[in-house]
Parts: C-alpha cells; sequence; structure tokens
C-alpha cells in the first residue's frame, strides 16, 4: 500500500470516528427547558421518590441545616408541651407578614439590578429596626414562660455558642496565615 492511500484510509477512519461520536453526544445531551425534568431524574436515582424531593431545607433535608431551626436555641432544655405550645405561638405572632417579605424580595432584585434607591434603603433600614424590635419583645414573651433553670441553660448554651464560635474564628484566622505564608514562600525565588 502506498502512503498517499494508507493516509487517506486513516484520514476517512478519524472523519467517520469524529462525525459518530459527535452525533452520539447530540443524542444524549439534555434538551434545554427540561431542567426540572432532569433534576427529578437525579432525584430519583440518589432514592429519593417522585414528588417528595429533599424538602424546604433543600440537601439538609426536611428541617434545613440547622434542624429544627425554631426551637434551637432550647436544645438542651426540658421543655414541658405546654411551653412548646406557647412559644410556637409566641413566634408565629411575630412573624413577618406576606406583604413585607415581598417588599422586601422586590427590593433585593432591585439591588441585584443596580438599580437600589435612596427610599429603598431607607425602607430597609425601617423594617430591620422594626425587626430588631420585635425580636425583643418576642424573646422577653418566651422568657417569661421559662422557669429560672431553663434560662441558666439557655445563657449557658448560648456561651458554649460563642466559644465555639470564637474558636472558629481563630481557626480561620490560622488557617488564612498559613495559606498566606505558602504563597508568600511560591512567590520568593529559590538562590
Amino acid at each position: 500500500m502506498s502512503y498517499r492511500r494508507t493516509f487517506r484510509i486513516g484520514a476517512a477512519a478519524l472523519i467517520a470516528a469524529g462525525t459518530f461520536t459527535f452525533a452520539g453526544m447530540a443524542q444524549t445531551a439534555p434538551e434545554k427547558g427540561k431542567g426540572e425534568a432532569n433534576k427529578a431524574e437525579k432525584l430519583e436515582r440518589r432514592g429519593f421518590k417522585d414528588g417528595e424531593g429533599m424538602g424546604k431545607g433543600g440537601r439538609f433535608g426536611k428541617f434545613g441545616r440547622f434542624g429544627r431551626a425554631g426551637m434551637s436555641g432550647f436544645r438542651g432544655v426540658q421543655l414541658s408541651e405546654e411551653q412548646k405550645t406557647t412559644i410556637r405561638a409566641i413566634r408565629e405572632s411575630f412573624k413577618m407578614d406576606e406583604g413585607t417579605r415581598q417588599e422586601l424580595k422586590s427590593i433585593a432584585e432591585a439591588r441585584r439590578a443596580g438599580s437600589l434607591t435612596d427610599d429603598q434603603k431607607a425602607r430597609v433600614k425601617a423594617i430591620r429596626e422594626n425587626q430588631a424590635k420585635q425580636m425583643q419583645a418576642m424573646r422577653a414573651q418566651i422568657e417569661a414562660i421559662l422557669t429560672p433553670e431553663q434560662k441558666e441553660q439557655i445563657e449557658m448554651n448560648r456561651r458554649q455558642m460563642r466559644e465555639r464560635m470564637e474558636l472558629r474564628r481563630q481557626q480561620m484566622v490560622e488557617r488564612r496565615q498559613q495559606w498566606q505564608k505558602q504563597r508568600e514562600s511560591k512567590e520568593k525565588p529559590n538562590n
């Protein structure tokens, strides 16, 4: 066989292989607009049944990453059923109304779009101040139904949480310093 003929056969084989590969990829590529269907298929492969999903908390389950966030501050505190019911009712009464929630959502969209006005900034500030006041009032109402032992346990939990947060902060600073040292040592030329 001549080199020309061998070259032509090899080139034809490469072109055919490339064409078949490309055609195969085009058939298996996900269609646009079917993202939800693909998402459902992924969930099903992971063991979730149709319609079950992963709940409101996303990948962390039904109650989110931090568990039942509504009662997480009471972890380790023995509450009676009456206290739990009362606390839930208090929290529900202080919940943000849907109109304010939608207003904040629209302001957040405006901020992302870069069209946030001074009036919107002032409105957000007013809403935050109002929320802070409501949070204080809610805490006062909840503390009124707790026993002194329960209050002591909650305060101890808060102190432990602050200590853990401080430890994490220190570890983060140390990791950042180590990273910077490694980066500086890589940048310096060896003589």
